[in-house]
Formats: structure tokens, sequence, C-alpha cells
């Protein structure tokens, strides 16, 4: 059985216990969590993505949900009705591919070869290279549905341009834009002219002096996230400490291995409270052949990814609420537990308790994970459940009280100076030896000699 199936399977059974851990203790039972309804994602246009970067920058336990390439179940990819229906099912960020025509227009398209992304009206296949065409041309032809595959039917939709995009979205979610880096000027003048240059970002992979220094010549520089593809551990973390310097507000860490060092927690780790870790879950050759699903987002925001690149995004958002459900219900249990006179209870399973209360705390305002946070709760709360009443032995262990401690102390220093003292005595009586002397004198008398006969 896989490592990461056993995860999910132990994850299932964990959340199981914690439901009926709940029903059986009254001290941890809190109001109920109230169970956020479907149009809780519909928040105001006008304000979502300043909420959405605003949780980027400054709620690490919030997941950030990017969708790849809009609703590719429904729609083609990059296509604005895709990105639209993305954007309304709730996707905080939607990440878009980005391509220049020949009258310099930068327009959304997967592949810059329309043979495998456009067809004529006639269903006829575009064989031509879109840097090779005006938009007027371009916009005449027909995507084909879903992703980028040739055998596709074709569709009623057209190529949208960027500007097209972010002016029908209205700040309904930020658009994360790949392979634009080329043309990072025109798409500054855009986002510009679109006054959205707060609220979007270019994924790049360049060095970071090339984009320290373009970013240094804008007065208002759009938002970025870094790329990284490799298995080097000190040269991922040294990316990810260069990208922080940067001022990106994100690394999107890529591996086809799923053992990579590039997704060890200590790696991932150094992301925190400077920028997010992002993982693309689309493509297993990306994520170290994990698959899209919440077993999945279990293990890796378990590992400190809190952005994730998904196809299934109402999958993704509620999974979402069963981390913020786990962490209140972790919280509420905290809170609980941290009432309890343990003056009333041995030290050493008082201890314990204090240890699981710090770790449960942690976790509470740090994970991403339900996983996580089911686990803080099962720990801590087997940690109360093994409290022990003053007088009562701990089972396996040994109670320490302040005036056994002081008594093993005084044993072991009157220990040491008698050994000292020995050692003093024995020197000094090894010096008297070479000289003929002896350091005590002895009691036992010396024994006279026997009259021996002569036979001589």
């Amino acid at each position: 059985m896989k490592r990461n199936t056993v995860i999910g399977i132990f994850s299932i059974i964990i959340s199981v216990v914690i439901a009926f851990s709940c029903a059986l203790i009254s001290f941890a039972e809190g109001e109920p969590v109230n169970q956020p309804t479907p149009d809780a994602v519909n928040v105001n246009a006008s304000t979502k993505v300043e909420e959405t970067i605003s949780a980027i920058k400054e709620v690490k336990t919030e997941l950030i949900c990017i969708s790849k390439y809009g609703n590719t179940a429904n729609f083609p990819e990059n296509s604005a009705e895709g990105i639209l229906a993305a954007a309304e099912s709730g996707a905080d960020m939607i990440l878009v591919k980005v391509k220049r025509t020949a009258d310099n227009q930068i327009v959304l398209i997967s592949d810059s070869n329309l043979d495998d992304v456009c067809v004529d009206k006639d269903g006829n296949p575009i064989k031509k290279d879109v840097s090779q065409i005006d938009y007027n041309e371009l916009k005449t032809y027909f995507l084909r549905n879903g992703k980028v595959v040739s055998q596709e039917k074709m569709t009623a939709y057209a190529v949208p341009t960027l500007k097209q995009v972010i002016e029908l979205l209205d700040k309904r979610a930020v658009l994360l834009i790949e392979d634009g880096w080329e043309y990072r000027n025109e798409i500054y003048d855009i986002l510009s002219e679109c006054n959205a240059l707060s609220y979007n970002a270019i994924l790049t992979d360049a060095k970071k002096s090339s984009v320290s220094r373009w970013l240094s010549s804008k007065q208002s520089a759009p938002l970025i996230v870094t790329k990284y593809d490799g298995t080097v551990v000190w040269n991922s973390r040294s990316y990810i400490r260069k990208s922080a310097a940067l001022g990106a507000i994100g690394v999107l860490l890529s591996n086809n291995n799923a053992y990579s060092t590039t997704f060890s927690k200590s790696t991932v780790g150094k992301t925190n409270g400077k920028l997010r870790a992002a993982i693309d879950m689309t493509d297993p050759e990306l994520c170290g052949n994990r698959q899209d699903t919440a077993l999945y987002w279990d293990d890796v925001t378990s590992r400190g990814f809190s952005m994730v690149i998904t196809n299934n995004i109402e999958q993704f958002i509620e999974y979402r609420l069963r981390v913020e459900e786990s962490r209140k219900t972790l919280e509420n249990l905290i809170v609980k537990v941290s009432e309890i006179d343990l003056t009333l209870f041995s030290s050493a399973s008082s201890s314990a308790l204090k240890t699981s209360i710090e770790k449960a705390d942690f976790a509470a305002k740090n994970s991403v994970s339900a996983m996580e946070l089911d686990n803080a709760y099962i720990n801590l709360f087997s940690a109360y459940n093994n409290l022990k009443e003053n007088g009562e032995k701990d089972k396996g262990s040994t109670t320490y009280t302040s005036g056994r401690i002081f008594a093993a102390i005084i044993v072991t220093v009157v220990l040491v100076l008698m050994e000292l003292a020995f050692e003093v005595l024995r020197n000094k009586s090894i010096a008297l030896r070479k000289n003929g002397k002896k350091l005590f004198f002895s009691n036992k008398k010396k024994r006279k000699k026997k009259d021996t006969i002569n036979f001589e």
C-alpha cells in the first residue's frame, strides 16, 4: 500500500474519531460550527481580489485556490467564458497562458501553434503560429473544446485578449499570467491601463537579477510569483530566499519525483512568513505524480503548500471548509482544556497536557492541513484523557516532585565530593610509597621470626 494512500485512510479514521469524541466529552462541546452555504464563495466582486491579495500576504492559514486555465470541464482552456466560470465557482486565482500576435496584441491561448487549438468556421485546423497573424484574423477562429487536444471538437468560443478578460472578470479573481515574461512590458501597459497592477501577477522563472532590475524600473510594479523545478535541496532553498527578497508573493515548486527534497517539509518551510508555496496538482509531472484529489491535498498542505493549482475547484473549496472546521474544533478544545486546574493532577500528566496544548496551538495558528489539525486534536484529547489525579501513579512513569529532585541533587553532590576525596588520598599515598613511606600506620603486629635449626 502506498504511503499517501495510508495517509488518506488514516485521515478519514481521524475525522470519524473526532466526531465521536466531540459527542462524548461535555467540556469539549462548543457552539456548533455554522456550515457555509454554497453562496459563500460569491462575495462582492469589487472586494474579492483585495481579499485574496490580503489573504496571500497576511493570512497564512488560508488556502488559496488557483484554477488552471479556467473551467476546462465545460469550456476551452484559456477562454474568457471558462475563466469567468472558474471565478464564479470560487477560484481565488486563475492561471492563464498568454502569447503575442503579429500586431502586438497579448492574447490568452495555450499553444502558439494554432493547429491544436483552433479551427476555422468549416472545422479545418489552422496551420499557423499565433505570432504570424493579426488579432483581427485570430478572433475569427474557434477554440477546440476542453484541453488542448487536436481531436477535440470545435466550439463557439474565440481566443480572447488579456485586456478583454481583465475587464470581463471585473475583480472577481486574480490572474496569474504564465509565459508572459517575454512580453512583460506589453503586459505591464495593459495592467496599468486597466488599473489592475495591484491585483494581477506574472509567473516567471527568469533570473532573479533580471526580475529585480525590471521591477525597480517601474513606479508601480505588478505582483510576482516565481517558478522553480529542480531537485538540489540547497538550490531550491536559495531560490526561495531570493524570491522572498524580490518581494514575490509566492513560489511555484515543481518536480516529477514524489520524494524530491523540493517537496520536503523543511524546504517548503523556508517560505513560512515570507511568501506562499504553490504547487500544480493538475499535472503528475509537476507534483511528484500526485493526483488532484483531497487525499493528496492533505499530503501537500501538511508539507506547507498553501496555494494549490487545481482543476477541481468546487471540491477544493469543500476541502478548505473542512480545514477551517477542523481548526475551529481544535481551537474550541484548546480553550476548554486550558481552563483545567492542573494542580489537581500529577506533574507528569500535567506536563504532557501542557506540551500537547502548545503543539495544538501552533497547529491551529499555522497549519493549512485538515490532517494535521485533526491529528493535533486527537493528541490533545489523548493528553487530557490521560490526566492522573495527585497520588495516582502515572502508568509507566515516575512522579517527580521538587523534594525528590532536591534530594537527588544532594546525593549526587555528596558522591562527587567523596570521589574527589578518595582521588586526593590515593594520589598522596602513591607519592609517599615512592619515598618508602606509608600514608597510614598499619595496626597489624609484626610476626616474630620462628627459631630455625641449623643442620650444618
